[in-house]
């Protein structure tokens, strides 16, 4: 069991505070809050939208947050603490796309980048 092996504690003193995306469909909020529930025995667990934590640890409420990972890049609209689901998006391009990108880029301008 992950608590009590791996960070040694009780799960049953200890509620859980779980960070989802904001494109991540409802079922599987549910299915991920019932195996908390009933595999690990927690007191308590809250969902919080990723992008909504970002802005929390800036000490905001509004704002547009950009979150590009390995391969895949989302934008979110947030107001007031609310997200506005129709002007979030969603793209396949992420930093291996920007990395082979610049690669390319370097080969093609012939650009030595042997710094030793």
């Amino acid at each position: 069991m992950v608590y009590s092996k791996e960070i040694r504690v009780d799960s049953k003193d200890h509620p859980v505070l779980y960070s989802t995306y904001a494109s991540e469909e409802r079922i599987s909020k549910e299915r991920t809050c019932l195996v908390f529930f009933e595999t690990f025995n927690i007191p308590g667990f809250f969902q919080a939208i990723h992008p909504l934590l970002s802005l929390y640890a800036l000490g905001k409420t509004s704002g547009l947050v950009v979150d590009s990972g390995e391969d895949m890049t989302s934008v979110v609209t947030i107001q007031d603490g609310n997200i506005l689901p129709k002007s979030n998006i969603i793209t396949n391009i992420g930093g291996n796309d920007c990395s082979n990108y610049f690669q390319r880029l370097v080969k093609e301008k012939q650009i030595n980048l042997d710094f030793v």
